[in-house]
């Protein structure tokens, strides 16, 4: 082989490992690579207050959640009352019917205006305050050019979950789960749980975690079944059935400007 063409050689090999690990890298946590456009199943909360929830269930003895919610930038009174809305009422929902009724969002905090730093490069800088902070809250994405919609982290205190302001059906019970239950694996090829890629188009939340009987991933993948490799671990006196729990319990938040 001449020079040159072990020069264009190097080169090529060169591309294509560069190549492979920009598309490794971009596909991180929560990226909406499945989505296919701006479809109706982007929620845009709408809400008018922040007052008692709206759930009409029992909690029983369901482990309650009572997390501390904080907004980066100075949001608008509309956009807090719609947030909070959401929270009571669609998040809710997805925590109790995802866990089968065996956990609950109680009483909620929504604090304005609580910029500490860039969220996503210095998420330490929230954790000992906060859970869950939104940033970009005219965004579906945390940070600039379109390539992560969420992020996650275990704190010393439990886990901090980074949202943009658009949340769609999806993102939160999928960042709950690596909190949460700790799963630190990707699921995005299982299209029957809220582990799966975000998809803008689809109509339904998925208010549910696979377990090893529909899970669609490999039996061999890491990411396989959310249920009997992370849950009941995690909530090892928790059943799984698969029943419908019916109403989630009420739910509050109050805002804090």
């Amino acid at each position: 082989m001449k020079q040159n063409d072990n020069v264009l050689f190097r080169y090529s090999v060169i591309l294509i490992f560069v190549l492979t690990v920009t598309l490794l890298c971009q596909s991180g946590c929560s990226k909406g690579g499945s989505s296919k456009g701006a479809g109706g199943g982007i929620p845009v909360p709408t809400g008018t207050g922040t007052g008692t929830g709206t759930g009409t269930g029992d909690p029983g003895g369901a482990v309650p959640k009572d997390l501390r919610w904080g907004v980066q930038p100075d949001a608008p009174t509309s956009w807090l009352e719609a947030m909070a809305n959401q929270i009571k009422t669609e998040l809710a929902r997805g925590v109790w019917k995802a866990t089968e009724g065996q956990m609950h969002l109680r009483s909620q905090t929504l604090k304005n205006n609580i910029d500490r730093g860039p969220l996503y490069s210095q998420p330490e800088l929230y954790e000992a305050d906060f859970d869950v902070v939104f940033t970009n809250i005219d965004s579906y994405f945390i940070t600039g050019g379109g390539r992560n919609m969420a992020i996650s982290r275990e704190t010393q205190d439990g886990w901090l979950m980074g949202l943009s302001g658009i949340v769609p059906f999806d993102i939160f019970l999928h960042e709950f789960c690596h909190g949460e239950f700790k799963k630190g694996t990707e699921e995005y090829g299982c299209d029957v749980c809220a582990m799966s890629d975000v998809d803008f188009d689809r109509k339904e939340p998925l208010e549910h975690y696979c377990d090893e009987a529909d899970c669609e991933m490999s039996a061999s993948n890491p990411a396989f079944d959310c249920w009997g490799k992370h849950i009941l671990k995690e909530y090892p006196n928790w059943t799984h059935t698969g029943r419908d729990p019916g109403n989630h319990p009420t739910c509050t938040v109050e805002i804090q400007q």
